[in-house]
This record gives structure tokens, C-alpha cells and sequence, in this order.
């Protein structure tokens, strides 16, 4: 592998090929129609951009295929190794938590997070669980996304909507925001539960299962290697997380809808950076 494929300047981790990884790639074309591209071994595509700051990253795509912290912790490791990206970022769909607060469509980047592991199955076989502290998105980082998305709209129109919603039509417009996700290592199908979580934090906006094993290895990563990363993680809301009762029975393309929800917000804030974002994050 020459150098040039060796290296890039940003990772994109996403985990089912067919869905997140294909929203990310058409978005990415879309956003840079210029961009070369080529696919490398390990399901990986790499692209080299313009950004409209003048900067020209490289961009390294993959998809995992499989769902979970520990193998998104794993794989994000390699792809940090084999890449050393100066920014990485976790892109794909998750469950709506505040029903209140967003609604299917909407997206959430990663201001904050809280993670909740399961720990011990004791008698009467109650299952006992913790919520550990763990790496955090960096304050510049924050400011840098707080920033752009209370200060940018994002177009969500398109002639492809109607491919994804049929005949839904949408409260009011798909919204972005900067907001708090939850993380465990369970798939969130029940109301009940996912009523109890949003009671016990009123900022909780979306669910999902990698976002803690991919800020760790980020962590593990830049410990060892001495060499800083920053990363947030996009998150397209693709179902009610509260049981199949709940959901419109496969009506409407839900999680195709926020898969390209998510990375065209992706897709926007890459375009935003620079090269003194790189010199203002410490790289």
C-alpha cells in the first residue's frame, strides 16, 4: 500500500454497508462531486476533497458490520492505526429517545453522552448495572459543532424525500442539534424503559450502541500514540425505540431517511473545516 493510502486526515467509521455506508459515500459525492476516489482493501473507500476552506483532506470510509461498543472499539482502533487521521467520526442511525424534544428524521451530534454497563446478574436474577465515567468530547471540539449547527441551517429537501417517506408527511421540517446521547450495549425496543430513561434525564435525545467503545479507542489511541484525535459522532433518528407498536410497521424508510440525514450533516461540517481547525484542536 503506498503512503498515500496509508494515510488520511479524517476516519469515518458507520457500521451496515448497504444502509449508513451508502448514505455517506452519496452524500460525500454529492457534497464534492470532484473528489477522487477509490476503494482500498477492508471494505474502505478513500477520498481526497476540497473543502470550502480551501482544505484538501483525505477521507477514509468503512463500515464494520457489526453493531456493538466492543467491535466498534476494535475496529475503530485499526482503522486509527492504519489511517493516524487527525479527526475521527462515528456517522449512522439511532433510536428516538425524547419523543417531546425530536422527532424521526431529526439528527443528533454528539455535545455529550452517558453509558450504562451492565455489570452483574445477581440472585432473584435482578441484573445489576453501572454508568462509568468515560472519555469525553473535547471542549473545542463541542464549541466547534455548537457552533456550526446553531449558526448554519441544514438543507434536508431533496427529490429523493419522497423515495423515503411515501405519503408521510412531517410535523414540521428534519432539525439538527447538538445534544446528549445515550449508549449501552442493548437494543432499546420498549416504551416503558425508554420512558424511565428520558425521566432520569430530560437531555437524553437519541440511543444507540457504539458511541462509548469508539470514543475509548479515540482515548486509548491518542494515549498511546501521544498523537490527540477528536471526533463526534452523528446520529440520524430512524425509530420510536419504544416497541413495534409504536413504529408504522416498515411504512415509511425511516432509518434510509436519517442514514442520509446524518451524513449529510456530516458531510456540511467537514465542509466547514480548515486547516487551523487542525492548529486550533492541538494537532
Amino acid at each position: 500500500m503506498s503512503d498515500i493510502e496509508s494515510s488520511a486526515d479524517i476516519v469515518v467509521i458507520t457500521i451496515i454497508p448497504k444502509l449508513e455506508r451508502q448514505a455517506i459515500l452519496k452524500e460525500f459525492s454529492s457534497k464534492w462531486p470532484a473528489a477522487n476516489k477509490r476503494d482500498l482493501p477492508g471494505s474502505t473507500t478513500l477520498l481526497e476533497i476540497n473543502t470550502s476552506k480551501n482544505w484538501r483532506p483525505r477521507i477514509a470510509v468503512r463500515a464494520i458490520y457489526e453493531a456493538g461498543n466492543l467491535a466498534c472499539a476494535i475496529e475503530t482502533t485499526n482503522m486509527l492505526s492504519r489511517f493516524n487521521p487527525r479527526f475521527a467520526f462515528l456517522c449512522g442511525i439511532a433510536g428516538n429517545m425524547n419523543h417531546d424534544k425530536r422527532q424521526l428524521g431529526d439528527v443528533v451530534v454528539s455535545g455529550s453522552y452517558a453509558y450504562k454497563s451492565f455489570t452483574r446478574m445477581s440472585s432473584g436474577k435482578k441484573l445489576e448495572s453501572t454508568m462509568p465515567n468515560g472519555p469525553v468530547i473535547s471542549r473545542k471540539m463541542f464549541d466547534r459543532a455548537s457552533d456550526y449547527f446553531a449558526s448554519n441551517f441544514i438543507d434536508f429537501s431533496g427529490s429523493d424525500v419522497r423515495q423515503f417517506l411515501g405519503d408521510c408527511s412531517l410535523p414540521r421540517e428534519s432539525e439538527s442539534e447538538v445534544g446528549k446521547i445515550f449508549c449501552w450495549d442493548l437494543v432499546l425496543d420498549c416504551d416503558e424503559t425508554r420512558r424511565e430513561l428520558v425521566a432520569s434525564d430530560r437531555e437524553y435525545r437519541a440511543v444507540e450502541m457504539e458511541m462509548y467503545g469508539f470514543l475509548r479507542a479515540l482515548q486509548a489511541f491518542s494515549d498511546l500514540r501521544r498523537h490527540p484525535i477528536d471526533g463526534l459522532v452523528f446520529r440520524g433518528l430512524s425509530d420510536p425505540a419504544s416497541g413495534k407498536s409504536n413504529s408504522d410497521h416498515g411504512k415509511t424508510n425511516w432509518r434510509g431517511y436519517a442514514a442520509r440525514n446524518a451524513a449529510r450533516c456530516l458531510a456540511s461540517f467537514i465542509n466547514d473545516l480548515s486547516e487551523d481547525d487542525c492548529m486550533d484542536l492541538n494537532f
